[in-house]
């Protein structure tokens, strides 16, 4: 068996709500915007794979990299909590697992997910390497590796890339394709 090539690249640094369902946007309505952000590039990805990813059903797993967590929402809850109160509803979007959560639930994913909470820089290669044993193993068919970061001051971004076993595309390279995730070719997503 060949190693995992990598089948579709993307990026975002919006939201772009018409990507989704509007069941989808209500059920998961207090997410962080970076979790958003996650789940755009995972839905542009998804898109140029397509036929792949239709064939592995439930199988496919989630690694997202991001230094900071959900932190948008991490203040919001603290600051209501400060003045007194702060929705139950909006806790479970504090939790870093959110950056993976809300493309499993937006995409309809079963498979195993993580999110390391660590700079990309450190992280993409290492969720690139989890990814590929995932597949190795048979664990799953897919896995989406994300990452996202702060390109400026208050403006998040995030890159994934979509691996499989087998022939497809281009073999995945996790130094190469690591930087890539990472950012460390550009630091914003657009020029």
């Amino acid at each position: 068996m060949s190693g995992p090539t990598t089948l579709a690249r993307s990026e975002a640094d919006a939201f772009e709500r018409g990507l989704f369902k509007q069941q989808t946007l209500t059920t998961v309505r207090y997410a962080d915007p970076v979790a958003w952000i996650v789940a755009t590039a995972a839905v542009r990805a998804f898109g140029a794979a397509h036929d792949a990813v239709v064939a592995a059903g439930d199988r496919v797993g989630v690694v997202v990299t991001s230094a900071r967590g959900p932190v948008e929402t991490m203040a919001w809850v603290a600051t209501a909590a400060r003045d007194g109160f702060s929705s139950p509803l909006r806790y479970p979007a504090t939790n870093p697992g959110s950056l993976a959560g809300v493309t499993c639930i937006a995409l309809g994913l079963r498979g195993p997910t993580l999110v390391l909470t660590m700079p990309p820089e450190q992280g993409a290669r290492l969720g690139l390497v989890l990814g590929e044993r995932w597949i190795a193993r048979g664990d799953v068919l897919l896995a989406l590796v994300a990452t996202c970061w702060e390109p400026s001051p208050g403006k998040q971004a995030a890159r994934c890339m979509l691996v499989g076993a087998g022939a497809g595309g281009p073999p995945v390279d996790a130094a190469t394709d690591g930087a890539w995730l990472a950012a460390l070719d550009a630091r914003s997503v657009r020029a």
